[in-house]
């Protein structure tokens, strides 16, 4: 199972950070409760990196993609099945976060409840809200009011960077597919798609 996990890893990374995945490696997948976490080598940039459009930083990306496989292996020897109402479990799970309903893809469910749990650990500051979740030209766009950190801010941006390179129906690592109404998808449902 770890070297799936770790073929499944790497190419969530290298489709979000492009460039900036060079020399990132998995280190090692601990096991735990919580899921089986992807531990990282990620080393120091010899310049930081610049205009990359706003890019999160590169371990804040990794940290999410490894909260997201363990959410989504937790448990399994396989993917767990994504909720039949993804967007209303992930509203009822975590209300301090997702204030208003979600208006995602259920393939996304792993990724937003990853940043959810990491915004939580944090803490969910005072006057915080989000006002809308959604899908916009194939990815993730998360709109807060209020009192929003750097720290919450940066975790989002990760979630929507991360977005276009998770599958929206199934979760399994996809890309940003053009044509008629943009999504992100894996290959299979790629061609699945492409054959209607």
């Amino acid at each position: 199972m770890d070297s799936v996990i770790t073929a499944q890893a790497m190419p969530y990374l290298t489709q979000t950070l492009g460039d900036g995945a060079a020399g990132i490696t998995v280190a090692t997948i601990d096991r735990s409760g919580a899921g089986p976490q992807v531990r990282w080598d990620i080393p120091r940039l010899s310049r930081p990196r610049v205009g990359a459009g706003g890019a999160p930083e590169r371990a804040h990306v990794a940290e999410l993609t490894s909260r997201m496989i363990a959410l989504r292996w937790q448990g399994s020897q396989q993917p767990r099945e994504i909720p039949a109402e993804s967007y209303l479990d992930l509203h009822r799970e975590y209300p301090t976060v997702f204030t208003d309903t979600l208006e995602t893809p259920a393939g996304w469910h792993w990724m937003l409840a990853a940043a959810a749990e990491s915004i939580l650990e944090a803490g969910v500051p005072a006057g915080s809200r989000t006002c809308q979740v959604k899908q916009k030209f194939g990815t993730l766009r998360w709109y807060v009011r209020g009192s929003t950190p750097p720290w919450m801010m940066e975790t989002i941006a990760a979630a929507e960077w991360l977005s276009g390179a998770v599958c929206e129906h199934c979760g399994a690592p996809g890309s940003v597919r053009p044509g008629g109404w943009i999504r992100t998808l894996c290959d299979a449902h790629a061609d699945r798609k492409s054959r209607r």
